[in-house]
């Protein structure tokens, strides 16, 4: 195993995706992944019992998925759409864009 495990994933779109215990010790977090990550999710089931480090980052516009659209994801490309603004799933390259394109409109810069 390497000394890093990474992959993309999102918490899929249920009510149960974050929960919290009764008692407040603690949580649990359920994540969808793509299958094109499994040898990465082979590594971190042999961590079960274990103790490890987890970072978030999200994926900003442009950075390929690999094909895997989450919520947020699947989110973004919708409302694209809805300005007549399409990108390809699998690279989230730029496919079609109106006469007057404006990437504020999408959320693509800061």
């Amino acid at each position: 195993m390497t000394d890093e495990i990474r992959f993309i994933a999102s918490l899929p779109p249920i009510q149960s995706a974050i929960t919290l215990d009764g008692q407040g010790d603690g949580g649990r977090a359920k994540i969808d992944v793509s299958r094109q990550y499994i040898q990465a999710l082979i590594e971190l089931q042999a961590l079960a019992g274990q103790s490890f480090e987890v970072i978030i980052k999200p994926i900003e516009a442009g950075v390929p998925t690999g094909g895997f659209i989450g919520p947020g994801i699947r989110k973004f490309l919708a409302e694209a759409k809805a300005k007549g603004i399409e990108f390809d799933p699998m690279t989230e390259e730029l496919i079609s864009e109106p006469d007057s394109f404006n990437a504020d409109d999408i959320g693509m810069t800061d």
